[in-house]
């Protein structure tokens, strides 16, 4: 018994680098990976119908940061992308951007997405991110609200 344990830990061992190796990464992040960024612009705006959109609050509904909040991300087990109060699937990658959205759908019309910047050795150097929010209060087009949170982070 003792020699069966032997043989399947030594065989176990010499399996780990070949499954580390192996391990799936989304655009060079892989699953579990942390980052820390730092919020360093907010705009908040609302469209009605036609109208030019003005500066409004953060809408509930849609993550709120501040100026000089830390924000901590993390590359979920699919690669998502997902921070505090949200989760954007992982859509594609360059050299240095990685892509997440959720593309809209007749149930959930909100495009909501954003890219995280990268060096050369997939280290994430920034982040925006735009999270929108759509409402039809009336009856045309013309009282459709939008509204559009978008952060800018180093």
């Amino acid at each position: 018994m003792k020699t069966i344990t032997s043989i399947l830990m030594t065989a176990g061992i010499a399996l780990l680098p070949i499954t580390q190796a192996a391990a799936k990464t989304f655009g060079g992040f892989a699953p579990g990976k942390t980052f820390t960024l730092t919020v360093k612009q907010v705009n908040s705006t609302q469209t009605i119908g036609y109208k030019a959109p003005k500066v409004v609050p953060i809408p509930p509904g849609i993550p709120k940061f501040k100026i000089g909040d830390k924000v901590k991300f993390e590359i979920a087990r699919n690669g998502q992308l997902k921070g505090p109060d949200f989760l954007l699937p992982y859509v594609s990658s360059t050299a240095s951007i990685n892509t997440y959205s959720i593309q809209p759908s007749l149930n959930l019309l909100s495009p909501n997405g954003g890219i995280v910047t990268k060096n050369s050795k997939n280290q994430a150097t920034g982040c925006a991110l735009d999270f929108y929010k759509y409402r039809i209060p009336g009856t045309t087009i013309n009282s459709l609200t939008v509204n559009q949170v978008t952060y800018i982070l180093e």
